[in-house]
């Protein structure tokens, strides 16, 4: 589908090409007049197979670019897989004082490669804008720790979210949950369940898409 996107003038073309083939054959084959020693069907079977040929020779060559395309961008993702960061929350602690709920988290990155340029944020489902609760961007190597200091409000959400970059820039995101007990009325935090990186934007497609801003 991507190629076909690229290519839209082309396709246009083609497919003009071969809807106007027919009037070609109607005015030029069967209702000509000029002299000739071959007959309109003998005239008609050689643009026919030859047209043809040329059709068949070009659906393969699409097929062809379409097919490299593929396996270009099919090894493209796999080497943005290899490289992408995985967090994972170690450890929890939290104590609630003046009236807020302080949270540490002990943060090991399971990938492969750094994470990148990391942010915390509530991910709140009554609000259009997620509210930035740990803005100071960091960096965790593989297999390496990093704890953070913040406070949040178990109350609003208990959905949070990383947003981070590999060491490629490609853009991603991932959600972690709160599993709390509940003591004395106040929630506190025991563990976070943290889910699948999500791939949201990779540098090519941020790259292209500031390429089309320049443009306009």
């Amino acid at each position: 589908m991507e190629w076909f996107k690229k290519h839209k003038k082309f396709c246009i073309i083609f497919t003009l090409v071969i809807l106007l083939l027919p009037v070609f054959f109607h005015f030029f084959v069967f209702e000509n007049s000029f002299a000739s020693k071959v007959s309109n069907d003998g005239w008609a079977g050689f643009f026919g197979g030859y047209i043809g040929a040329i059709i068949g020779a070009l659906t393969t060559l699409i097929a062809i670019t379409i097919e490299i395309e593929h396996n270009k961008n099919e090894k493209y993702i796999d080497e943005i897989i290899s490289m992408r960061p995985y967090l994972y929350i170690n450890k929890v602690s939290a104590v609630h004082t003046g009236g807020k709920l302080k949270v540490t988290l002990t943060i090991q990155n399971l990938g492969l490669h750094a994470a990148c340029g990391i942010r915390v944020l509530e991910n709140d489902q009554d609000d259009t804008e997620n509210a930035v609760i740990y803005g100071n961007r960091f960096a965790i190597a593989a297999n390496k720790e990093f704890t953070i200091d913040f406070c949040m409000n178990l109350d609003k959400t208990e959905y949070y979210f990383f947003d981070y970059k590999d060491i490629g820039d490609n853009f991603y995101r991932q959600e972690f949950r709160a599993v709390y007990n509940d003591h004395h009325g106040i929630k506190l935090p025991e563990h976070f369940i943290a889910l699948e990186p999500e791939l949201i934007q990779t540098k090519k497609e941020r790259e292209e898409k500031i390429k089309r801003i320049r443009i306009k």
